[in-house]
């Protein structure tokens, strides 16, 4: 071969090289991109097949070895951040801290309520407190969270008496509730138990202008005597269920906050069916101003009649009557 030819070949090798080499710098990224992207797939893929989402009953059945354990730190975990900000959720805090517990969440009377995809109620789980010298019922709302691997949490959780409600009861209840009453000489634990939680949500939900959670604490049939104080005199109106929800919502409009406070000692007396409590009550309201005393203030002793429906502790009656030792009422009314 010529040296000319010679020459002109390893020209065209140099070319053929320096194209290669080009090709493969352009070509190396974008393998690299194929890898990584290939990769990150792979991963979401293999996740998404060893999380799977969790069912309600995986969910109970973590929330009562929880509960058994008395495990406060766990709890919080599986409670919403909604949840953590009501007194309830201290209050249950503590009786898992304080109590030997036991849940029973294979019981066949539980009952799941769909509320919509993403929250249920789940009613009826028998639960002891206190080595079993307290029966007692759990009602728990959750909601789902998460979008690769959902769970679920509790957003609200309260106790419920058992559900046992016989057919006269409910006879006598639609037909007589003021007469239901029932005084034994000694209230059963768990009924004076439940009255105190059911006392306590009402209590609250007033304070807190929680209207439909507050209306919730009253039978359809209740009848309501409330009372107003003008110059230390008290002025009655009784009211139905219905009437009783405006008279709040107006009040609540009216008033910037209100103070509701139980006195203690609260005298329980019922049976496994009807109670009643009483109490000393203070009521205190402000207007919207930045005013630190309030607007209205009153003090009276209270009645509230309990009847069981189902789970639940409804108001059936509800009566009032003025403190005489307070001395000055505010000249506004109620």
């Amino acid at each position: 071969m010529k040296l000319g030819e010679l020459r002109g070949k390893m020209r065209e090798s140099e070319r053929f090289k320096k194209s290669l080499s080009d090709i493969r710098s352009i070509a190396k990224p974008a393998l690299i991109t194929v890898a990584i992207v290939a990769g990150v797939v792979g991963a979401i893929a293999l996740a998404i097949v060893l999380t799977r989402e969790e069912d309600i009953p995986d969910f109970l059945k973590r929330w009562e070895q929880i509960v058994e354990s008395g495990d406060v730190q766990a709890y919080e975990e599986i409670c919403s951040e909604e949840f953590k900000e009501k007194d309830s959720y201290e209050e249950t805090k503590k009786l898992i801290a304080e109590n030997e517990i036991d849940a029973s969440i294979d019981d066949k009377d539980i009952e799941e309520v769909r509320l919509d995809d993403n929250h249920y109620v789940i009613k009826h789980i028998p639960v002891s407190l206190s080595k079993g010298n307290v029966q007692t019922h759990q009602e728990l709302y959750i909601k789902r969270r998460g979008l690769i691997s959902p769970r679920w949490e509790i957003d609200r959780a309260g106790y419920h008496f058992s559900k046992k409600a016989g057919e006269k009861l409910k006879e006598i209840v639609e037909h007589k509730p003021a007469e239901a009453l029932a005084e034994p000489n000694e209230t059963p634990r768990d009924t004076e138990f439940v009255i105190r939680q059911t006392l306590e949500v009402w209590r609250r939900a007033w304070e807190n202008k929680e209207l439909d959670e507050y209306m919730d604490c009253y039978a359809d049939y209740a009848d309501i005597t409330r009372v107003t104080v003008v110059g230390g005199k008290e002025r009655q109106t009784r009211l139905s269920k219905n009437e009783l929800r405006k008279h709040v919502e107006r009040l609540n409009r009216k008033y910037g906050r209100i103070k509701v406070a139980i006195w203690q000692p609260v005298k329980i007396q019922g049976d496994t069916a009807t109670a009643k409590a009483n109490f000393l009550q203070e009521y205190s309201a402000w207007g919207h101003s930045a005013a630190k005393a309030p607007v209205y203030r009153d003090i009276g002793t209270k009645e509230l009649q309990f009847v069981k429906h189902d789970v639940e502790w409804k108001i059936t009656n509800e009566n009032w009557t003025l403190y005489k030792d307070v001395p000055v009422y505010p000249e506004r009314e109620l």
